[in-house]
């Protein structure tokens, strides 16, 4: 079972409602409920658009490969220190080292993806 209703925000500075996006509740076999916001297509490429869903971010791509290196480089220069004062071997410490080097460890869950 899906239930949906569109989403109205006033955003900053505006007296008009604008269509954010529309939330979707499913329901399984089981009975259990999931809900999801999906922004709309138009909301998103707003200027003054502000996000509304916690769990996803509106960023446009610049901002969020930014935010991600500021994060990769915080962790990159800290990691090992850390690991190594709370009693991470050496050994241990190059095998999680290659743990930063996979396929889509940088950008894919942290862009919003068109629906």
């Amino acid at each position: 079972m899906n239930d949906e209703c569109y989403v109205y925000i006033v955003l900053p500075g505006e007296t008009e409602f604008v269509t954010a996006g529309k939330f979707v509740l499913s329901t399984d076999r089981h009975g259990v409920a999931t809900g999801r916001f999906i922004y709309g297509r138009s909301y998103r490429a707003r200027e003054n658009a502000v996000p509304i869903d916690p769990l996803r971010f509106l960023l446009d791509r610049a901002e969020a490969e930014s935010m991600i290196d500021d994060m990769e480089r915080t962790v990159l220069s800290r990691w090992y220190d850390i690991a190594r004062a709370e009693g991470v071997s050496d050994q241990d410490c190059d095998r999680i080292s290659s743990a930063f080097a996979y396929p889509g460890f940088r950008l894919e869950p942290f862009l919003m993806q068109p629906e």
